[in-house]
C-alpha cells in the first residue's frame, strides 16, 4: 500500500519515461511507464486510489493510472504540451490545461472516465 504522502520522481533514460513513487522513508513503492515524452504534472485523486499524469508535446495526453501500475485510460484532445492536471476536491472532475490556452474537464463517476 502506498503512503498518502508519497513523493514522486520522473526520469527519462533514453526516451523511456518512468514515473516513480517513493514513500517518506525513501523506499521505492512503484514505477510506471507509458508516456512518450516528459511528464509535466501529476495529480492524485482525493480517495488516493488513482492518479493522472500530464505529458509534453510529442505525447500531449493525460493518462489515468491505478496504484498497482496499470494504465486505466489515455485522454487525448490537447494539441500541445499538457502543462497541468488536477482532480476536483470531491473527485468528480479531472481538469487539464495545455500550452496555447486550451483547457479540458472530464466528469469522473465511480472511478471511470
Amino acid at each position: 500500500m502506498l503512503e498518502k504522502d508519497a513523493a514522486a520522481e520522473f526520469e527519462n533514460p533514453i526516451f523511456r519515461i518512468v514515473f516513480k513513487i517513493w514513500n517518506r522513508a525513501g523506499q521505492l513503492q512503484r514505477s510506471f511507464c507509458g508516456h512518450n515524452n516528459c511528464i509535466n504534472g501529476v495529480s492524485f485523486s482525493p480517495d488516493g486510489k488513482t492518479f493522472a499524469t500530464a505529458s509534453n508535446h510529442a505525447d500531449a495526453t493525460v493518462k489515468l493510472w491505478n496504484l498497482e501500475g496499470q494504465e486505466l485510460k489515455t485522454l487525448k484532445g490537447h494539441g500541445n504540451t499538457v502543462l497541468a492536471v488536477s482532480f476536483s476536491p470531491d473527485g468528480t472532475v479531472l481538469a487539464s490545461a495545455s500550452d496555447g490556452w486550451h483547457c479540458q474537464a472530464v466528469e469522473c463517476r465511480n472511478s471511470r472516465l
